[in-house]
């Protein structure tokens, strides 16, 4: 990080090709140099430009457009744009092994500090926190799909040009185009703990996989198979059956009632390669967009290898095109390491009630009383006051237990 970049571009300019989710490129330069926004002052100068862009359109006083979606709550407890900050989520958060609440820290308060000047700017959603039905991943979906919302946090298939035949602007219409963007860095806010530090925890699968919990309901049950197939979930073949589907081999040995496989004519769902390097690549016969994709693989919510992207123990190739996979790489250029969700299936029952009342309690307060401090309508002292009377804190307990066992059980 050298600071800002002289930017020579005076111009944009964008060649959509013959098909744009595949031969799309552009001329954009960020202030950060780079090619792709990479911190918050990159992101707040794309939020200029989109108000430079709405005001050309005739949207300058339209509530509807603005240029970042935030979900009703003013943050997601899953971390996100929260952890640009220094880490964090605003809740609860697990930093090299232990657990705490985050959602009075440092990080947190410079968090709001931030989407507070963006609020002030009119740079996110005046009415975001109406937008409670709402999915954190399809905030405000009729603006979005109309062009008016410069970004926001949605799906695969708004990436490259899907949404342009929906914007209510007819320039819009012939050349609106999505790209995918990795969380900031943030350059700005705050003290130097709270700068240039790489995001922690995001939407994805956190770097130990997700937990699992065997209930007394298994009792009398046949353990040993469960476990052989759970080992066999973290094995490679396992892992590319659960995540991708059949292979050639395994289908020819099954009988499947409906087969899709047969009614779609799939000879199998992946093909392997070696690498140069010698790890393995493998190939899936589906693009990421395709609904058939999740039809035909075993099991998409598994305890096992994910199979997601690159890694040492092999390379995941999907067929898509070039936009998905750029978008792809930038959602996936930090390592989710923050996440403490994965150890709530992981609580005995009695430990569940309590966590569950306290961090239901908190989520609550947050809920309502969060959005009222960026809007600058109550302090961020009250609002602590408040959240520290419900003593957070209690819950911390509940799941450093698991993360301490996690951590030392080999």
């Amino acid at each position: 990080m050298e600071g800002w970049k002289e930017n020579d571009v005076t111009a944009f300019e964008a060649d959509y090709g013959e098909n744009p989710a595949a031969d799309y490129t552009d001329n954009v330069v960020f202030p950060s140099g780079t090619n792709d926004p990479l911190t918050i002052s990159d992101w707040e100068w794309m939020f200029e430009a989109f108000d430079k862009a709405a005001a050309a359109r005739g949207w300058a006083d339209d509530t509807g457009a603005y240029g970042f979606s935030i979900p009703y709550q003013g943050f997601s407890q899953l971390g996100d744009l929260v952890s640009s900050f220094g880490g964090g989520t605003g809740s609860y958060y697990v930093k090299d092994g232990e657990v705490s609440f985050d959602g009075t820290s440092e990080n947190f308060k410079t968090y709001l500090e931030c989407v507070r000047e963006w609020y002030k700017n009119g740079w996110i959603d005046s009415q975001f926190y109406t937008r409670a039905a709402d999915m954190f991943f399809q905030i405000d979906t009729t603006n979005v799909k109309q062009g008016k919302v410069g970004m926001w946090t949605g799906l695969s298939s708004d990436l490259g040009s899907a949404i342009a035949p929906s914007c209510q602007n007819e320039e819009d219409k012939k050349d609106a185009f999505v790209m995918g963007c990795a969380l900031p860095i943030n350059d700005k806010y705050g003290s130097d703990k709270q700068k240039f530090v790489e995001p922690d925890t995001l939407f994805q699968s956190s770097r130990k996989g997700s937990a699992l919990g065997i209930t007394t309901k298994a009792e009398g049950r046949d353990l040993s198979a469960l476990f052989t197939y759970f080992d066999w979930m973290c094995t490679l073949e396992g892992a590319a059956t659960i995540r991708i589907g059949l292979n050639a081999e395994q289908y020819a040995s099954v009988d499947l009632d409906p087969d899709l496989y047969e009614e779609y004519d799939i000879k199998t769902a992946y093909t392997v390669e070696e690498g140069e390097d010698g790890v393995p690549v493998y190939k899936p016969t589906f693009t990421p967009s395709e609904t058939l994709e999740g039809a035909v693989m075993g099991h998409r919510m598994a305890t096992g290898i994910s199979l997601t992207g690159s890694g040492k123990l092999c390379r995941v190739e999907k067929v898509s095109d070039a936009v998905y996979k750029k978008g792809e790489a930038e959602w996936m250029r930090y390592v989710n390491t923050g996440n403490v969700m994965d150890y709530t299936s992981l609580l005995a029952p009695e430990e569940s009630d309590a966590y569950s009342k306290i961090s239901t309690a908190v989520s609550d307060y947050q809920a309502q009383n969060f959005p009222y401090v960026v809007m600058g309508e109550k302090t961020w002292d009250e609002y602590v006051s408040g959240l520290e009377a419900l003593n957070p804190d209690s819950a911390v307990e509940y799941l450093q237990k698991y993360v301490d066992v996690a951590n030392t059980t080999k």
